[in-house]
C-alpha cells in the first residue's frame, strides 16, 4: 500500500446527524482484527485512568457541534474521535495491532490543537490528559502476543465457581446447571424478605408513634399536677342568699324606752 494512502477499510468521510459525527466501532468486512496483550492493556488501564482525569470530560464522547454551537468544526476536523469511540473499538475487537488504536488516541488531541488556539483552556486541558495517557503507554507489554479470548473467560468463570462447602473442601459447581425454578424461588423469598422488612419498618414507626403520644400525654399529665400543686386554687364559697328576718325589722313590743 503506497504511504499516505488509506487502506480500504478506513472509515468513509460520515455527514453530521444533528450535529455528531459518530465514528463506527465495528470493524468493517475484510479488516484484519485481533485481541492482544498490548490492546488489553489500553482498554483496562489506560483508557480506565484516562477517563479518571479531571480534564478528559470533553474527549470521552463525540463532539457535538450544536450543543457547542460550531457549525465549521467538521469543514476543519475531516476525522473526529473521541475516547468512548475507542473504547467501544478495543471491546468489539475492531484494532488489528496497539499502533492502530494509539493512532485513534493522538487522533484525539490532535483534532483538539487543530480547532482550538495554543491559549485555550480546552487545549491545556488536551495537554494534560494527553501527557497522562502517554505515562501510562510506558508501561506497555515489550511483546505484542494475541490472547485467546475464550481461555481467559473460562479461566475467570472456573475460579469464580470454585466455592468452600460446608466441610471446609471446594466444590466445583461448574456441572450445575441454573435451575428456573431454583432462580423463581430465590426471587420469591427476596420479595417475602423484603415485603416482611418493609412491614415490620412500618411497625416499628406505628410502635414509635404511639409510645411518642403516649409519652406527651403523661408529660401533660404530670406537669398539670405540677402545676396544681404550686399554684393552688383557692374556691370561694358559694353565696349564701341570706333572707332578712322580718321580725327584726319591726319594732320590738318588747323594746323599753328609757324616760
Amino acid at each position: 500500500m503506497p504511504s499516505g494512502a488509506r487502506p480500504p477499510w478506513a472509515t468513509p468521510p460520515q455527514d453530521p446527524v444533528n450535529g455528531v459525527v459518530r465514528p463506527r466501532i465495528f470493524p468493517p468486512d475484510g479488516k484484519p482484527t485481533r485481541h492482544t496483550n498490548r490492546l488489553d492493556y489500553i482498554l483496562t488501564k489506560v483508557l480506565k485512568e484516562a477517563g479518571k482525569h479531571k480534564h478528559a470530560w470533553p474527549f470521552l464522547k463525540p463532539v457535538d457541534t450544536v450543543q457547542l454551537n460550531i457549525p465549521d468544526y467538521f469543514k476543519v476536523i475531516l476525522r473526529p474521535m473521541d475516547l468512548k469511540t475507542i473504547e467501544m473499538r478495543l471491546k468489539n475487537q475492531y484494532y488489528c495491532n496497539a499502533q492502530e488504536c494509539i493512532e485513534d488516541i493522538e487522533t484525539v488531541f490532535n483534532n483538539c490543537y487543530k480547532y482550538n488556539g495554543p491559549e485555550d483552556d480546552i487545549t491545556i486541558m488536551a495537554q494534560n490528559v494527553e501527557k497522562s495517557i502517554k505515562e501510562h503507554l510506558e508501561n506497555l507489554p515489550a511483546e505484542e502476543t494475541d490472547v485467546d479470548i475464550s481461555a481467559k473467560k473460562g479461566k475467570k468463570g472456573a475460579s469464580s465457581r470454585l466455592v468452600a462447602g460446608a466441610d471446609g473442601k471446594k466444590k466445583d459447581r461448574a456441572s450445575e446447571a441454573p435451575s428456573e425454578a431454583g432462580s423463581e424461588s430465590s426471587r420469591q423469598s427476596a420479595a417475602v424478605s423484603i415485603a416482611d422488612k418493609v412491614h415490620k419498618e412500618v411497625e416499628d414507626r406505628k410502635a414509635s408513634k404511639n409510645k411518642a403520644t403516649a409519652k406527651r400525654k403523661a408529660e401533660s399529665v404530670e406537669a398539670d399536677e405540677e402545676s396544681a400543686i404550686s399554684h393552688p386554687v383557692i374556691k370561694k364559697p358559694p353565696k349564701r342568699n341570706r333572707r332578712r328576718n322580718p321580725s327584726l325589722s319591726q319594732e320590738s313590743p318588747f323594746r323599753c324606752r328609757i324616760g
